[in-house]
């Protein structure tokens, strides 16, 4: 079972909600893909990463406006099936 942790994603520095990531089991650490897109569809953060995390900055290093963003994450199972997981995650600060 996948979980997508954070759906608001808050640049506070308190340490609470300050990144998004996801976390499971059963998961071909090779065949793993997040993708966050900005409301214009561009591309602004992507993983290949099972434990990486999208911390609100773009693929510059530059924060990303407060705002709603989607995600698009595709797992593969130990048997090699495809999971899709997409939605949307809130930035504030």
């Amino acid at each position: 079972a996948w979980q997508r942790k954070g759906k608001v994603v808050a640049m506070t520095g308190d340490g609470v909600n300050d990144v998004f990531f996801t976390s499971g089991e059963g998961l071909d650490m090779e065949n793993f893909e997040m993708l966050i897109f900005d409301r214009f569809g561009q591309l602004i953060f992507k993983t290949q990463t099972p434990f990486d995390y999208w911390d609100g900055k773009d693929r510059k290093g530059r924060n990303c406006p407060m705002g709603e963003y989607v995600y698009k994450i595709t797992a593969h199972d130990m048997d090699g099936f495809p999971k899709v997981y997409t939605g949307t995650v809130m930035l504030i600060r």
